[in-house]
């Protein structure tokens, strides 16, 4: 069994379709945080410097830490 995310109560205005649609992609995305592997920034850093990238920048931003770098 899989729990389901379930707004008939919370959006009544929502028709079938978008229930359904809603209910699909916010159970994919609940689900998935088991699966995230989280970094710390300098993990991140160190992960760059091993990859043999120059000019790496890190930084934490709106979606948590966020890089960006050359090859």
């Amino acid at each position: 069994m899989s729990p389901i995310v379930d707004y008939h109560d919370v959006y009544p205005e929502l028709n079938k379709k978008q229930l359904r649609e809603w209910a699909i992609l916010d159970t994919h995305d609940t689900l998935t945080d088991y699966y995230k592997h989280l970094r710390s920034k300098q993990e991140i850093e160190q992960i760059l410097t091993k990859a043999n990238m120059v000019d790496s920048k890190v930084w934490v931003g709106g979606n948590g830490i966020e890089a960006r770098s050359i090859k």
